[in-house]
């Protein structure tokens, strides 16, 4: 199957199964407002359901989808996927850092799925394989947030008393969501 027309799939499924994808895009459309709207890679997806979360999740890894959304070539060199608690910082341990591949070129409308963290005990594999793979960060099912960076410092900003500056250039995007602190525009999306 189409990677792409399966991620469509995945995003339908998650309706209709409960499951906690969070769609960025989807988000802005509704109204909310982002004081810093990449213009090259976003998040797009957004599944911490798997990994050692409790409960009964859908699938077993927790999932960051990234989207270039440019009418131009991008590279994932020296980027990071970031993760903080709801009220913690970004990349409060080395756990919660996973460093994107370098060589790594996104074409234009090109979608990039990277699996994160330890398996859970419950849950399904997806059926397509991700893109890439990294043993760091298990991502909260409710209540989080998740950056993409590029030189942001780990563990300086992103907790209650010191937030990041948003818009930052060391942030090229991020979702907060559940009851999390720190999101664009200062509005979570919902889980």
């Amino acid at each position: 199957m189409n990677k792409k027309l399966f991620l469509g799939v995945l995003g339908i499924l998650a309706i209709f199964t409960g499951a906690t994808f969070i769609n960025f895009v989807s988000a802005e459309k509704a109204g909310q407002t982002a004081p810093q709207i990449s213009t090259t890679i976003v998040i797009s997806q957004v599944y911490g359901g798997g990994g050692a979360n409790a409960g009964t999740p859908t699938y077993k890894y927790d999932y960051v989808e990234l989207f270039n959304l440019s009418a131009s070539p991008q590279s994932l060199d020296g980027l990071s996927i970031m993760y903080g608690s709801a009220t913690g910082q970004f990349g409060s341990t080395a756990g919660n850092i996973a460093a994107l591949p370098s060589g790594v070129t996104l074409q234009p409308g090109q979608h990039y799925l990277v699996q994160l963290g330890a398996a859970g005990t419950v849950g399904a594999d997806l059926p397509v394989p991700p893109d890439f793979v990294s043993p760091n960060v298990t991502a909260s099912a409710t209540n989080g947030k998740i950056a993409l960076t590029n030189g942001l410092a780990p563990n300086s900003c992103g907790a209650t008393a010191t937030p990041c500056t948003l818009p930052n250039p060391q942030i090229i995007d991020l979702v907060a969501y559940g009851t999390a602190n720190n999101a664009e525009g200062n509005a979570p999306v919902a889980g």
